[in-house]
């Protein structure tokens, strides 16, 4: 397996409590798919702050066979997210607890400058801005 980012389509605003859809197209240029389950996370980062939401997705990468795969998920932003610009990036960790936040054992995509050693994380070079979640709930 070997997955290179083609193309990302985030929203440029968002809101908290609110859904958020998404669509990445990648190319698995490999000749197989993983063959252990593993779970996909989207990663938001505050730049001003540091802090980390992190979102499960709906996706599993054994189903990225060689060739183009296209994969639109929706997921709901936390409601305590605090409004702000956020960097994304895309989780491919391994799924047993004591690997999880190993990078080592993480996926990495094939393009040039979106890994990020010390986390795992593979940078989607999207910058998103989230409103705070509506009052009166």
């Amino acid at each position: 397996m070997l997955f290179i980012l083609q193309t990302g389509r985030f929203p440029a605003k968002a809101a908290a409590d609110k859904p958020f859809t998404f669509t990445i197209k990648l190319r698995n240029a490999g000749y197989a798919s993983p063959f252990n389950p593993r779970p996909v996370h989207l990663i938001f980062r505050s730049k001003s702050t540091g802090a980390e939401y992190k979102l499960s997705a709906h996706a599993d990468p054994r189903t990225w066979f060689p060739g183009e795969q296209t994969w639109t998920d929706t997921l709901t932003l936390p409601r305590d997210m605090p409004a702000g610009n956020y960097d994304l990036f895309l989780a491919l960790p391994d799924k047993s607890d004591r690997l999880a936040a190993n990078p080592a054992y993480s996926i990495r995509l094939a393009n040039a400058d979106c890994w990020e050693p010390g986390t795992g994380y593979n940078r989607l070079g999207a910058i998103v801005d989230i409103a705070a979640a509506p009052s009166g709930k």
